[in-house]
């Protein structure tokens, strides 16, 4: 069964709208939150020193999904910061114990990034 060409095309436009609104989405963190990119530059610092060391693939794979789990939390909690700035633009404890909560998920995943480097990078023989 063959597929037609404008879905194919309506399914690569959509695709890459999508793509170019994860990118945008990126930027924003990158310029809107200085312990993202901290995060950000951190992350690409690990993983060229483990290009430099030489780490076998298995543990790229742990380093990246790693880092691509900070990212994605500090993502969520930037957006979560910007829907309670647009819905509740005063101060509530609600609002302050979420945000809260969602730094402290940050910070384990940040922790979690660094014993896993710690645990790839120091040979235990």
């Amino acid at each position: 069964m063959k597929s037609s060409p404008n879905f194919l095309t309506r399914n690569i436009l959509s695709w890459v709208r999508s793509l170019h609104e994860a990118i945008k989405g990126l930027r924003s963190l990158i310029l809107n939150d200085q312990q993202s990119t901290l995060h950000i530059c951190l992350i690409l610092l690990l993983l060229a020193g483990s290009f430099f060391v030489g780490l076998p693939t298995f543990k790229w794979t742990i380093l990246v999904l790693a880092g691509t789990i900070i990212i994605s939390l500090d993502l969520i909690r930037l957006a979560v910061e910007y829907l309670f700035d647009f819905v509740s633009p005063r101060w509530e404890e609600h609002i302050k114990v979420i945000r809260e909560l969602l730094t402290a998920a940050q910070w384990c995943a940040a922790l979690a990034m660094i014993t896993i480097s710690i645990i790839l990078f120091i040979p235990f023989n």
